[in-house]
């Protein structure tokens, strides 16, 4: 479970990182191009492994992974950004976390879960305590969120693949756990900084110094959160569904906690939804045995 709690950690740090920069001169589709540099060296320093080439890891059988992660991971940092513009921060943190889905239906199908009573219970009451962990109230909604809502005429869609991009992602990297395919990763990020690269070009973006900061620290909560992640998955290997719920009430959880150092306010609605996430997770690693 250690390896669990650390993607919490770094991926909760992740998301305190980039809230930090949000109103400074530092633009977020820099630091994320710097962050895959970053996350690059790291990969190359800790999982490289000379007797596996980099040309006999794209023409193997797993190239798709390469591919898809590669695309994707960068990818869906520039759909959550338009959805928060065009939905808000919550619909588009909800339709992250709602994206569960995608995990748990592939923990019982592609990756060929038990399907349990208990489990079945647990996944059902986990989504209901996502739902009350993301509750805020209506007066969380700024006036701004407000008229981007009426304004955008697209916003679903936005929401709809911010959904599909966090599910898509967690199954991946799941089968990366699977397949015992981790070497991949050096060139996943290889490939994601090329996309960043692309798109900071094609927006004239003019890079300095902070950003080059800025992404140092992001890449390396990144690849923790990425590498933890991967490995908790090949540590609860027969915990599917477990370890995909954990993690996404887990994040949640945690930032809920983490804001009240900011003077946030959690509600009691809030504290209901935390409690029935502990049962949520319980129920559905009984479920497994």
């Amino acid at each position: 479970m250690i390896f669990l709690l650390i993607a919490i950690c770094a991926s909760v740090s992740v998301s305190i990182l980039l809230k930090a920069v949000k109103n400074s001169r530092i633009e977020i589709p820099q630091i994320i191009f710097w962050n895959y540099i970053v996350a690059t060296g790291l990969s190359y320093f800790f999982l490289y492994k000379p007797e596996t080439p980099i040309s006999a890891l794209v023409n193997s059988s797993n190239w798709y992974i390469f591919v898809l992660l590669g695309i994707l991971l960068p990818t869906v940092f520039i759909v959550m950004g338009k959805a928060v513009q065009t939905s808000g921060i919550a619909k588009a943190d909800t339709a992250s976390r709602i994206s569960l889905a995608i995990g748990i239906l592939a923990s019982f199908t592609i990756f060929q879960q038990k399907l349990t009573v208990l489990a079945i219970i647990g996944v059902a009451l986990a989504f209901v305590a996502i739902l009350m962990l993301l509750n805020r109230g209506q007066s969380a909604r700024t006036i701004s969120e407000q008229i981007a809502v009426r304004e955008s005429k697209f916003a679903w869609l936005w929401l709809f693949l911010v959904w599909l991009g966090y599910g898509s992602i967690d199954v991946l990297l799941k089968l990366m756990a699977v397949k015992d395919t981790m070497s991949l990763l050096m060139l996943i990020f290889i490939l994601a900084a090329v996309v960043m690269l692309v798109y900071n070009l094609q927006r004239k973006t003019k890079f300095n110094f902070a950003s080059v900061l800025a992404g140092i620290l992001l890449g390396a909560l990144n690849f923790t959160n990425i590498f933890t992640y991967v490995r908790a998955h090949q540590e609860l290997h027969g915990h599917t569904a477990l370890v995909f719920t954990s993690m996404n009430i887990g994040v949640i959880a945690l930032s809920l906690l983490v804001g009240v150092i900011f003077k946030e306010r959690i509600s009691k609605v809030n504290y209901l939804g935390i409690l029935l996430a502990v049962v949520a997770i319980g129920l559905i690693a009984l479920g497994r045995n």
